[in-house]
């Protein structure tokens, strides 16, 4: 599953393999194999007054006005993954050394790491990062009964932990700059929701007739992206903008090779002018990443208008 966090920022190793694992595996998915992290190891700053050359097997880039630029290795760590990043050059990530906890990381466009982790956490996962540097992500903590919950990181440092009331798993991804968070939850049953938690208060989000769906990232304009499951076993991308649901089918999107009845596509971020990025599996069996813009006409179909959901409040603000 490490290639999901890599999908928006690092294209290294192998692209997502369908949405539909995310959807079955994701919410309870192990630490990434080889992802750990740097217990007491010091964030500093990777200067040009201590030059390290980014690792090859990294892979992580920026990529700006057409140009890719190697992006730095949390230092001394022997695997980093860059998830996110925001308009000031701020990123967000992981990395590790793969005999210890994974840990997270916010980078500023001077290349100095300061640490993201999740007290008391055994694995810190940053996926998202609005301007003001608030970050969202997940975490896992054994003394928990189901293992996965969300959090949310001040610019300042402070951290607070995030759950869907009742939720077995609750896993954030994306922040926008009012502070709205897109993400997912698993209730009791087992079944995975998106939500919508804004200004303290949750909002299940689920596509109407789906099996289970996923909310991964929201734009100032409130406008969602995410994936849902069919009753045939297929997985497609979504868009939420004023209340309906628009389905996102790349064209050459096919079922996965290998698993009949498994398509998959995956919108993983959307911008404010309403631009979507995201991944499909074509018929070579690849994940090649898709950038579609409003004024683009993939196939698309409105399953439904979505539904007006109770709200859950919490005590900590967004």
């Amino acid at each position: 599953m490490t290639s999901v966090h890599n999908t928006r920022i690092a294209c290294s190793g192998p692209a997502a393999t369908a949405l539909v694992a995310v959807l079955t595996a994701l919410a309870l998915a192990a630490p990434p194999a080889g992802a750990a992290g740097l217990p007491g190891f010091d964030l500093g700053s990777d200067s040009a007054s201590a030059p390290r050359a980014p690792a090859a097997t990294s892979g992580n880039f920026l990529l700006r006005k057409g140009v890719f630029t190697p992006l730095r290795d949390v230092p001394g760590a022997g695997r980093t993954s860059h998830t996110d990043i925001n308009n000031r050059g701020q990123t967000v990530g992981t990395y590790g050394d793969g005999a210890g906890p994974v840990r997270g990381f916010l980078r500023d466009k001077r290349h100095r790491f300061a640490p993201v982790d999740v007290p008391g956490a055994s694995n810190t996962f940053p996926s998202g990062v609005n301007d003001r540097g608030r970050v969202v992500g997940f975490y896992e903590d054994s003394a928990r009964p189901t293992g996965v919950g969300g959090f949310v990181r001040e610019p300042g440092g402070e951290i607070t932990r995030i759950d869907f009331p009742g939720a077995l798993v609750t896993q954030p991804h994306g922040i926008n700059n009012r502070g709205q968070i897109a993400g997912f939850y698993v209730d009791a049953g087992g079944k995975l929701h998106g939500f919508l938690r804004s200004k303290g208060s949750f909002r299940t989000i689920d596509v109407p007739g789906a099996v289970g769906a996923i909310a991964l990232d929201v734009n100032d304009r409130g406008e969602i992206v995410g994936g849902y499951g069919d009753p045939q076993r297929r997985t497609h991308g979504y868009r939420l903008r004023k209340g309906v649901f628009t389905t996102i089918d790349p064209p050459g999107a096919v079922d996965v090779p290998g698993n009949p009845g498994f398509a998959a596509t995956a919108p993983f971020g959307i911008n404010n002018r309403g631009q979507i990025v995201g991944q499909y599996a074509d018929a070579q069996g690849s994940t090649p990443t898709c950038s579609t813009r409003a004024s683009t006409r993939p196939s698309i179909r409105r399953p439904g208008r979505a539904p007006r959901q109770p709200t859950s409040t919490t005590a900590a603000r967004s």
